[in-house]
């Protein structure tokens, strides 16, 4: 039983785990700044899935929860998720559920940004942050485009706060729609997966495998970052930090209670499991006969169209 409490302790502290590395680390500093700042700034975020976009916002609401100040709420930063088959009134309506503020649906979109301004200032809200904004992008056409671009034109305006958009690289799209907005999002920013013939960046991937490891039950967990597992580690998840946990919570799950320790044969199953279900023999970065190429060509787990 202690075991398999230590085993179910170490998953959630994966999972919950933010790595302050230094790209990581440059994104969280500026949305701090954004807060501080008198004046709406826009931030677009860009990166492919599992790169850390959810968990950089989640990391500026630790830091920033909601509180009551002399008897009224204080919500510093708001997150919401664009749903998969957005409407011209998702960005409001959202905002408002996230504050548990019940609307009429027969209200516009602009009355809705209206009704969230004066929440806004009641609240002390500073920064929105938008996620999975791409969905606005996908199969949308020029019109709804521009009217997205205005609605997210309206929120700064008229509530005057500052706004992070998080997304695939294809939200950049809404930004072509509008100049203005344009202006106002001027800084875009890209989070991505570490890159193994960079250096630095293959050294940072290091120290997460270390700062993971710390967190593993496994009596041996610190050959992770060691010469025999990290370029498996890395190939087995694209250096992508989203799929770097998920394989490791597999890994603790799937492991002997009794008797935990890191071995080739369970990170194999792990990958096989967690990963790619077609990922076996030498498609496996865990396996002896491991090919060592990267694992992106159609129908693999990290092909640009079909990663998941």
């Amino acid at each position: 039983m202690k075991n398999e409490l230590q085993g179910q302790q170490a998953t959630r502290e994966v999972s919950q785990y933010i790595i302050d590395y230094p790209a990581f680390h440059a994104l969280r500093e500026k949305m701090e700044r954004m807060l501080r700042s008198p004046d709406p700034r826009g931030l677009l975020i860009v990166g492919d899935t599992r790169v850390g976009k959810t968990t950089l916002a989640k990391s500026v609401l630790d830091v920033h929860p909601k509180t009551i100040i002399d008897g009224t709420p204080s919500v510093p930063a708001l997150y919401i998720e664009i749903p998969t088959i957005p409407t011209e009134k998702s960005i409001a309506r959202a905002l408002m559920l996230q504050l548990d503020v019940t609307t009429s649906r027969a209200l516009s979109e602009q009355e809705l940004i209206s009704r969230f301004a004066r929440i806004a200032e009641y609240c002390r809200i500073k920064l929105v942050i938008i996620d999975e904004f791409h969905h606005f992008t996908e199969s949308s056409q020029y019109p709804k485009l521009l009217r997205y671009a205005n609605s997210v034109k309206s929120l700064m305006n008229r509530a005057g706060v500052s706004v992070v958009l998080m997304g695939l690289p294809s939200s950049r799209a809404i930004l072509d729609k509008n100049q203005q907005l344009r202006g106002r999002f001027s800084s875009v920013q890209h989070i991505g997966a570490f890159a193994m013939e960079d250096t630095a960046q293959f050294n940072d991937f290091l120290d997460v495998l270390r700062a993971l490891a710390d967190k593993l039950p496994f009596e041996n967990a610190q050959e992770l970052a060691g010469e025999l597992y990290s370029p498996r580690m890395w190939y087995a998840t694209h250096g992508a930090l989203g799929y770097v946990k998920k394989l490791l919570i597999e890994a603790v799950e799937t492991s002997d209670a009794a008797n935990r320790k890191l071995s080739m044969a369970l990170m194999e199953k792990a990958f096989t499991a967690a990963i790619w279900h077609d990922g076996v023999g030498k498609l496996n970065p865990f396996n002896r006969n491991f090919s060592h190429n990267l694992l992106d060509e159609v129908g693999q787990p990290f092909c640009p169209d079909m990663a998941f």
